[in-house]
């Protein structure tokens, strides 16, 4: 697995942005403009997913103290279910041993159409030694849960994570613990 940063090459963007608005409905979706200006910066990171030449996936990712978190994680379509998911993730762990890190998934448990699909979500992370936070996070009118591995990270330590990235403003405006 290779990852390929857009602060390495900005041709990256090509590939993320269609696997981005594939995976991802729009009421989910920040702005790509948004992603890509933060990713000039230290906290953030858009990153292609290669095994050898062939683009495979993407990851969003934001930093702050000893925590990343995985903002935006999808493996193309046509190549669900092969087991690059799992090695993304196993490559990502190898990336940042010393951090701890931290996602959000749809609630599985809230009434929704896709439950089945959610369920799996998060047996999938689960199974990738990913543990529940215990809290719930709303974003725009979203129920989320969070997962993360290497260490538990707390509400206030997600909230201060995305107050950071986001600002004040449209941190308020988006989310809800």
């Amino acid at each position: 697995m290779r990852f390929v940063s857009s602060k390495q090459d900005k041709n990256i963007y090509r590939d993320f942005s269609a696997l981005y608005k594939e995976a991802f409905p729009k009421e989910e979706r920040a702005p790509l403009f948004f992603l890509k200006a933060k990713a000039k910066k230290k906290v953030s990171d858009c990153f292609g997913i290669y095994d050898e030449d062939t683009f495979v996936g993407l990851l969003n990712l934001i930093y702050h103290k000893d925590i990343v978190f995985v903002f935006y994680f999808a493996v193309r379509g046509d190549l669900r279910g092969k087991g690059y998911g799992s090695q993304i993730l196993d490559a990502l762990k190898e990336k940042f041993p010393a951090r701890r890190l931290i996602l959000t998934i749809e609630d599985p448990d809230a009434p929704c159409e896709n439950r089945e699909q959610r369920q799996k979500r998060k047996a999938f992370y689960q199974k990738n030694c990913f543990a529940a936070c215990g809290y719930p996070m709303i974003e725009k009118g979203i129920a989320y849960q969070a997962l993360s591995f290497g260490g538990q990270v707390s509400a206030d330590e997600l909230q201060a994570l995305l107050k950071a990235y986001m600002g004040g403003f449209w941190y308020r405006l988006y989310y809800k613990f």
